[in-house]
């Protein structure tokens, strides 16, 4: 299984009752995608709860479309690289389709 749909699996489990430790997890798994840098890095920003965040992963050039369904606060998202299924908050479902981005454009240079 690849680095990327390790993360996506990840955040399709996700729901309501995750725990924060698991959410931990994920940021610190897209952060390594993301910067290829330092596994013992601690500073790991918070990409599953902050849509701020998640512009600092954004690939140039992708966009991402994320739709809101107030029942159930759902959201999902469609990109220019890939999309997400309806997952818990539309911080994840961004993140789900930012790191399908980010292994079409690794997988697209090598």
């Amino acid at each position: 299984m690849t680095e990327a749909q390790t993360i996506l699996d990840m955040l399709e489990a996700v729901t309501e009752d995750t725990p924060t430790e698991t959410l931990d997890e994920i940021d610190y798994l897209v952060w390594t995608i993301a910067n290829r840098k330092d596994p013992f890095y601690t500073g790991v920003p918070m990409y599953t709860r902050s849509r701020d965040a998640l512009k600092a992963v954004r690939p140039d050039g992708v966009v991402i479309q994320v739709r809101y369904y107030p029942e159930g606060f759902q959201g999902d998202a469609v990109g220019s690289k890939g999309q997400s299924p309806r997952l818990p908050t539309e911080e994840l479902a961004e993140l789900h389709t930012i790191v399908q981005a980010i292994d079409y454009e690794r997988t697209a240079r090598k």
